[in-house]
């Protein structure tokens, strides 16, 4: 297409010569062809909505101008892109319960007469996470004689999933700085020994196997934190740090109450 202008426009210099007219190898095309700047009007851009503004082809629509035109005003920074995020909606009883955690997180310090913040030295938190055995594309880096891994899934749309709980607190040094506690408590997989239902080609009919817990439920909570979770602090947890242990749960209902009757 480039070498096509340029012919295009020896030719027409030829003939102009020919001619013995005026050089003139300006663009053909009607309509405006000059590269007039349009100014940013930004009170006109300030009074739109931001329903029309998500991306540059709506601005440009919206404005009445190009892309192009768009970009540029970009690029001198008249308008700037932003991500946005959407906000916790808070009531007035879950601003009151934030206020009384950021309360309870302070201690009074008897050297300097004052108030601070816990270092929360003594709070566990525990969380569960899914994971997929395995995805359906997998980039490997291999040399060009190696063969390349072969994987095998039943289904491509039922990937078997895992559901783990992970125990983690905050690292401890002591007084010369060695690390005598790494933070790392447990992380144990939500799985069940159970009967085999039928035989197949792994196992027989009533022999046990494990399986993975898809649904849980606050049974399963319960069970892994007085059978896993407690024991494996008492077990990591150093000497001389606090005894009194506060384990901190997210916000998702399967989660054991503080005043659970079962939870010793």
């Amino acid at each position: 297409m480039f070498w096509k202008t340029v012919s295009r426009i020896r030719a027409k210099v030829k003939t102009q010569q020919k001619e013995g007219a005026t050089l003139d190898t300006s663009s053909e095309k009607f309509g405006r062809t000059n590269n007039t700047i349009i100014p940013f009007d930004e009170r006109r851009f300030q009074a739109l909505e931001n329903s029309k503004k998500t991306s540059q082809q709506a601005v440009a629509n919206v404005m009445g101008v190009s892309q192009s035109t768009v970009w540029r005003w970009k690029k001198k920074k008249h308008i700037r892109k932003h991500t946005n995020a959407t906000k916790p909606l808070l009531t007035d009883t879950n601003k009151n319960d934030k206020l009384l955690f950021c309360i309870s997180s302070c201690i009074y310090d008897e050297q300097t007469n004052a108030f601070k913040f816990s270092d929360m030295s003594n709070i566990v938190h525990i969380d569960e996470k899914l994971f997929y055995l395995t995805i359906t594309q997998k980039t490997y880096y291999l040399t060009p004689g190696e063969p390349e891994p072969h994987r095998k899934i039943q289904s491509k749309r039922f990937i078997p999933k895992i559901i783990l709980m992970c125990a983690v607190a905050k690292p401890m040094y002591s007084n010369e700085g060695e690390l005598i506690f790494d933070r790392k408590i447990i992380i144990f997989p939500f799985t069940a020994q159970v009967l085999a239902q039928r035989r197949s080609k792994n196992k027989n009919r009533g022999e046990p196997e494990t399986k993975l817990i898809q649904s849980i439920t606050k049974r399963h909570i319960r069970s892994i934190l007085i059978d896993n979770i407690l024991p494996a602090i008492r077990e990591k947890w150093p000497e001389g740090a606090s005894k009194t242990i506060y384990i901190q749960q997210d916000n998702a209902k399967p989660q054991i109450l503080d005043n659970d009757p079962v939870t010793p």
